[in-house]
């Protein structure tokens, strides 16, 4: 699927923001995937500059469970969305995932809607977090919802088969 342009395969990405995140938290969401594929980053939405770490944690009835994918290191971000690379995990569509993410105190803000979100979160020192395998328990829950995507490569059969029937004609000609 070479050329193919990476598309939201779980998670936010179209909502009017009106919150931020507060400081020395890690703030956990649950998200229904909308498509299948392999994700490849974390779009983060920011209202200033900050630093962030995220992660992708696969859902255990209704719960945060095993760790995916983690970014344990602060990355930079800038007011907008931002993109933060992370190792690949297979997405299935409609399978259920929580995307994390927690913040440097004193910076921006991570963006989000006081409303509407199935939420987990705990207090955390950014510094020396690390994000948890498996997420573990003792979260409070929210109905906040957070500017969090995450993003890759869509595999469907009407993609793969066309390209290689194709290919297949090409040869036979």
């Amino acid at each position: 699927m070479v050329g193919m342009a990476d598309i939201k395969l779980v998670g936010n990405g179209d909502l009017s923001w009106n919150s931020g995140q507060s400081d020395y938290y890690v703030e956990l969401e649950r998200f229904q995937a909308v498509a299948s594929g392999v994700l490849k980053s974390i779009r983060v939405y920011s209202g200033n500059a900050c630093a962030v770490k995220v992660a992708i944690y696969a859902d255990s009835s209704g719960s945060p469970g095993a760790l995916l994918a983690a970014v344990n290191t602060a990355t930079s971000c800038v007011n907008g969305w931002n993109t933060i690379n992370i190792s690949d995990v297979t997405i299935l569509s409609g399978s259920y995932y929580w995307l994390a993410h927690t913040q440097q105190s004193g910076t921006g803000r991570v963006q989000g809607k006081n409303s509407g979100g199935n939420c987990k979160y705990t207090t955390a020192t950014f510094s020396t977090f690390t994000f948890p395998d498996p997420a573990g328990s003792g979260y409070a829950s929210e109905s906040y919802t957070w500017a969090l995507a995450g993003w890759g490569a869509e595999s469907s059969g009407s993609a793969v088969i066309p390209l290689f029937m194709n290919q297949y004609r090409q040869r036979w000609k």
